[in-house]
């Protein structure tokens, strides 16, 4: 991907409110699937979890990011940021947090990225579709746009230079943590909506 993009990734967070705050939960981090320690000496690891329904369609994600060695320990406190907006769907709010998770690391663009979201279409689509598209003008294979382009082009964007793995999150404690944040946006959000 080149770097222009980088430079023009649309402002897909307009809307969204977030809070961010450093957990003090020391639980180590799962190595990635099929192996004994995570693939490098120093990386981020991002969960990522979104959940919608009820009035308005409000929604919730959260994405807890986690600067780990390659066991899994915490090189510094994970940090957990949760946003939330009426009108969206789930896989469009889980989107969102991966993309907010990545504006979160801009500064430290040489650290490899392992990113856990809950839905394999997000998983589908870091490793293998979004270059497809792109190289295609951001069309499918039967000439239609992607569902939800202009978040994959933001994506894009973010991931351009990046070393980046993407692979389900499974469950684990991260996992059921991340779940349980967004369910709570979720909620605030209903909550905002209803008293707003």
């Amino acid at each position: 991907m080149d770097n222009e993009n980088q430079h023009n990734a649309p402002n897909v967070l307009a809307g969204v409110k977030t809070d961010a705050r450093d957990l003090s939960d020391p639980t180590p981090v799962p190595p990635s699937a099929g192996s004994q320690s995570l693939p490098n000496p120093e990386q981020v690891v991002i969960y990522a979890k979104a959940a919608a329904g009820g009035a308005r369609s409000t929604s919730g994600f959260s994405v807890i990011l986690c600067k780990v060695d390659a066991e899994g320990t915490h090189l510094r406190a994970p940090k957990l940021i949760t946003g939330r907006k009426a009108g969206t769907t789930a896989p469009q709010m889980e989107m969102l947090g991966v993309v907010q998770a990545l504006e979160a690391l801009k500064q430290s663009r040489e650290l490899p990225v392992i990113l856990r979201p809950g839905l394999e279409i997000i998983v589908n689509g870091i490793n293998r579709d979004m270059e497809t598209w792109r190289l295609a003008g951001w069309k499918k294979s039967d000439g239609k746009d992607p569902a939800n382009l202009i978040i994959w082009q933001a994506l894009a964007a973010l991931l351009s230079g990046r070393c980046v793995k993407a692979e389900l999150a499974g469950s684990n404690h991260w996992a059921d943590f991340a779940a349980s944040a967004a369910l709570a946006a979720r909620d605030r959000a209903r909550a905002e909506w209803v008293n707003g």
